[in-house]
């Protein structure tokens, strides 16, 4: 590979951590707050397993425990996974308000990036 060629597939995986950490700036401060929690989580109970491996498995519990079967993550289910983890006293519950807009829940591509 000629030194002055770059290649956009490369560009794009160094710079992929970087879109994602930097798009949730419009989010409110409690979502990154929530963020924090589960990636601390991830790191000292998922260091062996991809990072998606590990979104996918907290939103299957959320929805394996929801009682309306809607496909929408709501307060209650990240309530219940954040108290699983030892984790219900780093965030308030008016911070939990503030991200869910009450308990109308978000959709799961919506979770996901808060995990």
């Amino acid at each position: 590979m000629n030194p002055t060629t770059i290649r956009p597939t490369f560009i794009l995986r160094q710079t992929t951590g970087i879109l994602r950490k930097t798009m949730f700036s419009t989010q409110p401060p409690a979502a990154d707050r929530l963020r924090c929690i589960f990636e601390e989580y991830r790191q000292q109970n998922y260091s062996q397993e991809l990072p998606s491996r590990f979104r996918k498995e907290m939103v299957q519990a959320m929805l394996r425990r929801s009682q309306r079967h809607d496909s929408r993550i709501h307060l209650e289910e990240v309530r219940r996974v954040l108290a699983n983890i030892g984790a219900s006293e780093k965030i308030s519950q008016e911070e939990l308000h503030e991200i869910f807009h009450g308990d109308d829940g978000v959709d799961v591509k919506q979770m996901i990036m808060y995990l």
